[in-house]
């Protein structure tokens, strides 16, 4: 079993050598370092989601959330930054803090009452940017936690 592993990954390294040869010699600014930091650059957030979700489904669970928790993120910061003038450090800790509650309440319904992750994550779409309007849904959880934050902080507000 090892062995054929070991054979699509060498495979696999050298129809990417081929890949990179071929757009190397056809493409002007493939080969360029510019190019090389901005496939880098944008590869990060795929790269970032990517680390998270190995050990999820390496231990045989599924989590479609991901994408839209991402995206309900970004709503939330936009939100707090432009809407509610928090500064951007403030509204990064302040979406990383609800993002990191969302996640949690997924972990929770699926590791202590036992429903089937899938069941799970389809269950939070209309919570997070798949909604038809993820801004509205964004709104209700930041007026939510605006609200919070207010009555126990007066300086965020």
């Amino acid at each position: 079993m090892r062995k054929n592993l070991f054979q699509f990954e060498i495979l696999l390294v050298v129809v990417l050598g081929l890949e990179i040869l071929i757009f190397t010699k056809t493409g002007t600014n493939f080969a360029t370092q510019g190019n090389m930091f901005e496939i880098l650059r944008l590869s990060t957030e795929i790269g970032l989601l990517a680390l998270v979700m190995t050990p999820i489904i390496l231990t045989g669970g599924i989590d479609l959330s991901v994408g839209s928790m991402l995206g309900l993120s970004a709503v939330l910061f936009g939100k707090m930054w432009r809407d509610l003038g928090m500064s951007p450090a403030l509204a990064a800790i302040c979406t990383l803090v609800l993002a990191a509650l969302g996640g949690s309440l997924n972990a929770l319904l699926i590791t202590r009452l036992k429903l089937p992750p899938l069941i799970v994550t389809l269950a939070r779409f209309p919570f997070s940017a798949a909604s038809p309007k993820p801004s509205h849904a964004a709104w209700i959880i930041l007026r939510t936690f605006h609200k919070i934050t207010c009555s126990s902080a007066k300086a965020i507000c």
